[in-house]
């Protein structure tokens, strides 16, 4: 009986050595992508650079294996698509790679688990559409992807060893980055009026989440509203020194009292928006007015002043309606609202001016400063 239980005992731990030798084995063996470098397909080194989305490369890479595990088989994969014959090559005489029967254009090789060095490479091609996805709307969103283009692991498991990790973009996204860093950089170094500056870094800052949810080709649209020189960004100096010299000119020239009258309005309105911080805007009005005293109409008739009434009053409402249809799309406030509300009421003034002198005039204008308060809202 002691004899069939020490048996019995004996075998039992036979069994479990067994069975947890593997498991022991693998804790104490080290298989591991010791170094690896990335090329683009000119041979340029981007090992520490995303990866491009339809770009080929050519990866380097050594797997160190400390001890030889018998029956003990190795994977190597890739999610790169087949640009050539193969994917694999082996760069030295590695044992544990039977190159008899081997497959290197599988986007996976599998090979013994010898101690030693093997060294490989792999190219392959980043699937062109790695960083995008197509809506049912049309809409493509593009996103920055991590990828591992190279992934050691176990063949009978598939547990994961090791893995070259990095990410990818694509040209939409890269230029989209390259026109917010540019924008950034403007906006620390700008003098600009304060309210437009805060305007500014609040289109960056939609530009961003609209970027972060896949939006990049919105985001980068957004961002070209925005000036491209520091010079370009408007400054309350500059509005103040405009409306200075447009009223000094309207002051000192003879023109039709009427054509006076509604420059002087324009000039008032440019200045309520200065002060409201949309020194943009009030500049793009400023410059709808004559620039020297030959431009403006002489006193006549106020028949013969209508054409230039026409002309001023369209290209203020342009300016105005422009105005309101980008603010009501990128932020869709009710100050905004209060705003286009407050200037509808001033057309109504100019209106009965204008009615005075053409009536068919005055009606086309109401036509549009309706339409106008339809697009605020009101």
């Amino acid at each position: 009986m002691i004899r069939r239980g020490f048996t019995a005992v004996l075998i039992t731990i036979i069994v479990l050595v067994i069975l947890l030798f593997p498991a022991t084995a693998y804790t104490q063996t080290s298989f591991t992508i010791s170094s690896y470098s990335i090329e683009s397909e000119d041979g340029g080194d981007v090992t520490d650079n995303p990866l491009m989305a339809g770009l080929t490369y050519t990866v380097s890479f050594e797997v160190t294996l400390d001890a030889t595990l018998d029956g003990t088989t190795l994977r190597i994969s890739t999610p790169l698509s087949k640009v050539g014959d193969v994917y694999w090559r082996l760069v030295n005489e590695y044992t544990g790679v039977n190159t008899n029967i081997w497959q290197p254009g599988q986007d996976s090789i599998q090979f013994d688990a010898i101690k030693g060095v093997a060294q490989f490479t792999c190219t392959g091609r980043v699937p062109s559409t790695y960083t995008t996805e197509e809506l049912t709307n049309g809409d493509t969103l593009h996103f920055t992807s991590p990828i591992s283009v190279v992934s050691l692991s176990l063949s009978g498991s598939g547990e994961l060893l090791d893995e070259i990790e990095t990410e990818v973009k694509d040209e939409t996204i890269i230029a989209y980055q390259n026109l917010l860093s540019n924008k950034q950089s403007l906006l620390q170094v700008t003098g600009a009026d304060p309210t437009y500056h805060t305007l500014a870094e609040d289109i960056v800052t939609l530009s961003e989440q609209l970027s972060e949810k896949g939006y990049v080709e919105g985001a980068n649209s957004l961002l070209a509203i925005l000036p491209d020189q520091e010079g370009d960004f408007p400054t309350i100096e500059e509005l103040e020194s405009d409306i200075t010299e447009k009223s000094n000119l309207v002051a000192s020239v003879d023109t039709d009292s009427s054509y006076a009258n509604l420059v002087n309005d324009i000039i008032s309105l440019a200045e309520v928006l200065g002060d409201e911080g949309y020194v943009n805007i009030a500049d793009q009005l400023l410059d709808n007015l004559p620039d020297s005293a030959a431009d403006f109409p002489e006193p006549a008739s106020e028949q013969s002043s209508v054409p230039y009434l026409v002309v001023i009053i369209v290209l203020a409402l342009i300016t105005v309606a422009g105005f309101v249809l980008f603010m009501r799309a990128k932020s869709n406030n009710s100050f905004i609202q209060q705003q286009v509300e407050e200037e509808a009421g001033r057309l109504d003034v100019l209106l009965v001016r204008i009615s005075k002198i053409d009536k068919q005039l005055a009606n086309d204008i109401s036509q549009v400063k309706e339409q106008l308060e339809r697009i605020s809202g009101r």
